[in-house]
């Protein structure tokens, strides 16, 4: 395609290209630099990309928090990210978010570099919370471990949320591929032989029975991956925005009778 016959619309990656090399043309010029751009201006350059504002914003609050550094050359499978700028201190923030965490039946397991890193509990009433959803919904039985990080910023706290997904639902495509071209080679090689065709005719349709399978089993688990990501993603935004709102998240009934049972609940009020 001839230079004069591209579209004239550019997508995301392409944008990010364009501006990153216009960036090392400028500085390759010797031309002398400015005092840097507004975030007015980059804020009007990107509604012309069809960015919004906001998402501008919360990106620039990233890059001030330090937070926000070069990309990889392919994400991490599996990790999910959200980010939001929320009107409370940064401790305030952490302890809204680690009460929400609390009610999802995970514990802090360490703190950080002010990283605040939770997984889920082991214990009895963790597994049957997971199991039966009993008397609080579990949005997060997909999720391994979360990170949690909060940094000041001039209209609040920044918070970003971390979450990392069971090996299960990243490894979700290999898994149904495998278990596909099982099913498929087993139900060709008994069609082969119930037909009663040459073995050379069982081995070809074993061989594309299980082609067949495996290709809808991978396509299976990329549809059970991208369904279990998107959920949890949602569910992550959705609690930056109720955090936003002032909405605490009080610890269930499972979870208050977990801790009555615990040290200084039952036992050390018999001993008072």
């Amino acid at each position: 395609m001839a230079p004069d016959e591209l579209p004239d619309r550019l997508g995301p990656d392409e944008v990010a290209l364009v501006l990153r090399r216009a960036a090392e043309l400028d500085l390759a010029s010797g031309q002398p630099a400015d005092e840097g751009l507004p975030v007015e201006a980059l804020e009007a350059a990107a509604s012309e990309v069809g960015l919004p504002a906001d998402a501008v914003r919360r990106a620039v609050a990233e890059l001030r928090a330090g937070l926000l550094t070069e990309a990889p050359a392919a994400s991490p499978r599996g990790i999910l990210v959200e980010a939001g700028v929320v009107p409370y201190e940064p401790d305030e923030a952490i302890a809204m978010v680690g009460r929400w965490l609390e009610s999802q039946s995970f514990a802090r397991h360490r703190v950080r570099d002010s990283a605040h890193t939770w997984r889920p509990r082991d214990d009895l009433f963790a597994k049957i919370h997971r199991s039966f959803d009993w008397m609080a919904p579990m949005r997060l039985k997909d999720v391994r471990e979360v990170t949690v990080r909060a940094v000041a910023v001039s209209d609040g706290t920044l918070v970003r949320i971390e979450a990392t997904l069971e090996h299960g639902v990243v490894a979700a495509p290999g898994i149904g591929a495998g278990v596909g071209g099982v099913a498929g080679s087993t139900t060709g090689l008994l069609g082969g032989m119930a037909s009663s065709v040459s073995n050379g005719g069982v081995l070809a349709l074993v061989a594309t029975m299980a082609g067949a399978g495996a290709t809808g089993g991978w396509w299976l688990g990329v549809r059970h991956r991208r369904a279990r990501a998107e959920q949890v993603s949602d569910e992550l935004s959705a609690h930056l925005d109720r955090v936003g709102y002032g909405e605490v998240t009080t610890p269930g009934v499972l979870d208050r009778f977990r801790r009555r049972l615990g040290p200084g609940g039952f036992g050390a009020h018999r001993h008072t």
